[in-house]
């Protein structure tokens, strides 16, 4: 999901699957610092996700974006959302601006209100085939031996493949 939401805030993507890494984007992007991108996840403190985040959410959504046409929001574990937190969220499905894309993370869609399922696309995100994966990531930088050792650490997770080649500190 990361991956994906990267990709399309690329700005030099053009028709490619993959982010440049390069652009202003993907750079703010990599440092978690991409003014049209919102994470939430469940406060550590917390067992569910509040309808404060969601609030902070809707705020975010109808702010302006600043470098990309989009505005892309994912919620870690949204099967953890309170029952007042998936109403509010509702309203937001309901209202979305047209390049507005939420990104609801979950392994139990059983905990969601129907009317939400309703006005969501289900996708189910699956490795990327390593050998296309692995040309992508020749293009970038590092070698053969070392995208190997990547792909293998990464289990072809595009993401973490990335980020693995973006920071070597973390693969050591």
């Amino acid at each position: 999901a990361l991956f994906f939401a990267k990709t399309l805030l690329c700005r030099k993507r053009g028709k490619k699957v993959f982010p440049c890494l390069s652009c202003q984007s993907c750079v703010k992007f990599s440092k978690n610092l991409h003014p049209d991108f919102l994470e939430i996840d469940k406060e550590d403190d917390k067992k569910n996700i509040s309808i404060n985040q969601i609030r902070s959410l809707k705020t975010f959504f109808f702010s302006k974006s600043f470098y990309s046409q989009y505005k892309i929001a994912i919620i870690n574990q949204a099967d953890l959302l309170t029952i007042e937190a998936q109403n509010s969220l509702l309203k937001i499905l309901e209202e979305t601006p047209e390049k507005g894309i939420i990104i609801l993370l979950s392994e139990e869609k059983e905990n969601f209100l129907l009317t939400i399922l309703s006005r969501c696309q289900i996708l189910h995100f699956f490795p990327i085939k390593r050998e296309l994966l692995k040309k992508e990531m020749l293009k970038k930088e590092g070698t053969e031996s070392l995208i190997e050792e990547i792909l293998d650490y990464s289990q072809e997770r595009p993401g973490l493949a990335i980020e693995l080649l973006e920071k070597p500190e973390i693969l050591e």
